[in-house]
């Protein structure tokens, strides 16, 4: 359903911040980009805070949600099925009279 988050990607990678961009691919920034070696880890500690942050602060919303996809198979019949399909098939049926009707005029 989900891949692992963010926090979980940065946290098992201890060589790199690992984030993931608007688009969703998830960048490494590692020591080379930083403009010293001192700069790094500083860096990484607090992306590594701010993540677990982030994770702990979704984490009571995250534990009390149901994920729809283990309730999507139903045997009950849908709206589309109990109210529209039988007029669609009406209408399906009275259009066929009507051009049965014309083929036997020509």
């Amino acid at each position: 359903m989900f891949g692992p988050s963010d926090y979980a990607l940065n946290k098992k990678d201890p060589e790199a911040i690992v984030y993931s961009s608007a688009t969703g691919v998830h960048i490494r920034l590692t020591c080379e980009d930083f403009a010293s070696e001192e700069e790094f880890p500083l860096w990484k500690d607090f992306s590594d805070d701010d993540y677990r942050d982030i994770e702990n602060a979704g984490r009571s919303y995250q534990n009390s949600w149901v994920p729809l996809t283990d309730h999507l198979e139903t045997s009950a019949p849908s709206a589309e099925e109990v109210l529209i399909a039988p007029l669609l098939e009406i209408e399906r049926t009275e259009q066929r009279i009507v051009l049965l009707q014309k083929v036997q005029a020509a």
